[in-house]
């Protein structure tokens, strides 16, 4: 049986479930983090938003030690 699809539009089709993914894992991220921050009493939007861009930067700091590491 032969696909109707082209690879192009295999490759297209996953690259946007691939966005998709990542942009519901974001949301999943930023809501858990916006419920600790509550958990521990900081309900400001401006300080949650500051935080959360500081969180997410220190696990690409995290992730970019751990990725040195295995290459080495």
């Amino acid at each position: 049986m032969e696909s109707k699809f082209k690879p192009e539009d295999l490759k297209s089709m996953l690259a946007s479930y691939s966005r998709l993914l990542e942009k519901e894992r974001d949301t999943a991220v930023k809501g858990q983090f916006e419920e600790f921050m509550a958990q521990i009493g900081i309900e400001d939007a401006d300080s949650i938003k500051n935080y959360f861009v500081l969180m997410n930067n220190l696990f690409k700091v995290f992730l970019l030690k751990a990725l040195d590491l295995l290459l080495k």
